[in-house]
């Protein structure tokens, strides 16, 4: 497998320690860095030389959501080529039909069980 390099940006600590766990379950090609909130997630990815391979976002966070992060992803020459996945817990089919309009990748509703986010994660890897 390709070596992947993915960013998790949440506005809840408790969510991104189960992604974490998670993410401890996927091979080790596969590495995540966190940010807290979205403003920290664009800090980290405007500061970094290299470019997460996928960026996977929380919707419902204060200051800025996940739909102001993907505007701002999808309107910057330099990142727009970045697949951002949502990562939320509002699985309506009108969220979702809006997000993937915003220029979303995928969309993944937070499963309830660490294993259940594990099963998540490596189809949505095995697929790309």
């Amino acid at each position: 497998m390709t070596p992947r390099y993915c960013l998790l940006i949440d506005d809840d600590y408790e969510e991104i320690e189960i992604f974490q766990s998670a993410a401890k379950e996927l091979p080790s090609s596969i590495t995540f860095r966190y940010a807290f909130g979205a403003y920290e997630g664009l800090d980290i990815i405007g500061h970094s030389p290299i470019l997460p391979d996928f960026v996977f976002v929380d919707i419902n966070m204060p200051k800025m959501d996940g739909r102001e992060f993907l505007r701002i992803i999808k309107s910057d020459e330099r990142l727009v080529h970045i697949p951002v996945v949502i990562y939320s817990t509002a699985g309506d089919q009108a969220t979702r039909t809006e997000m993937m309009g915003l220029g979303a990748h995928h969309y993944i509703i937070k499963p309830y069980t660490v294993p259940d986010l594990v099963r998540a994660l490596q189809d949505f890897f095995a697929a790309r």
